[in-house]
C-alpha cells in the first residue's frame, strides 16, 4: 500500500513541476479530533521537494488560526520563504500575515489559494500527504497502545504501565564495569 502511494506521489510530482522554474511553498492540513498533520510541499526551481510533516496535536480553534500560526512561526525560524505560498484556504489575518512575510523576506509574498490547474493539484498532493500522514500517525498510536496492553495482559500487570524502565550491567569478568538504562514512556 505505501509502496503504491509512494509511486503514485512519485508520477504526480512529474506532472505538478513548473516549467517556468518558480519557487513556491504548497500547506495542506488534515484534522482528526484533537489530532492535526501539517504538510509542506515545497518547489524550488520548478521543482518539488521531500514533502515535510509537521503533527499540531492539541490545537485549538479553527484550520485558519492554525495555519495563520504555523506560517508564521515556520518562516520566523530563519526558514526560506518564496514569493508564492499555496494554502487550501485563507488563514486568519491573512493580509498582516502576508505584509509580515514579506517583510521578513525582502519582497512581496503572495498567500494564493488556487482553484484550478496545477497550482489545484498540488494542493491536492499536499492534501493527499497530509490526510495520509495524519493516518498513519493515528495507526501508529493505536498499534503501540495496543501493544502495551497486550503486555499488561500476558504480564498479568492491574493496568497498562505508562513506564518501563530496563537496567543491564555488565562486565568483562569482574573488570571494565557498564550500565545502561532504556526507558519506554
Amino acid at each position: 500500500r505505501d509502496l503504491i502511494l509512494a509511486i503514485e506521489a512519485s508520477i504526480e510530482a512529474q506532472v505538478v513541476v513548473d516549467r517556468r522554474k518558480k519557487d513556491r511553498d504548497c500547506w495542506a492540513l488534515a484534522r482528526s479530533g484533537h489530532r492535526a498533520m501539517a504538510v509542506l510541499l515545497p518547489v524550488r526551481g520548478g521543482q518539488m521537494q521531500e514533502a515535510q510533516r509537521f503533527p499540531v496535536d492539541g490545537r485549538t480553534g479553527s484550520d485558519a488560526e492554525l495555519l495563520s500560526t504555523l506560517l508564521n512561526t515556520f518562516y520566523e525560524q530563519g526558514m526560506t520563504i518564496p514569493p508564492e505560498i499555496l494554502i487550501e484556504q485563507i488563514p486568519l489575518h491573512a493580509a498582516a500575515l502576508a505584509d509580515l512575510l514579506s517583510e521578513r523576506s525582502g519582497r512581496r509574498v503572495q498567500l494564493k489559494v488556487p482553484s484550478r490547474g496545477d497550482k489545484r493539484r498540488l494542493i491536492e498532493l499536499a492534501q493527499r500527504n497530509a490526510v495520509g500522514a495524519l493516518q498513519r500517525a493515528i495507526d501508529k498510536v493505536q498499534v503501540q497502545a495496543a501493544a502495551v496492553e497486550r503486555l499488561a495482559e500476558v504480564c498479568r500487570l492491574p493496568r497498562r504501565p505508562v513506564r518501563i524502565e530496563c537496567y543491564d550491567n555488565s562486565n568483562i569478568q569482574g573488570t571494565d564495569p557498564v550500565a545502561s538504562m532504556v526507558v519506554f514512556v
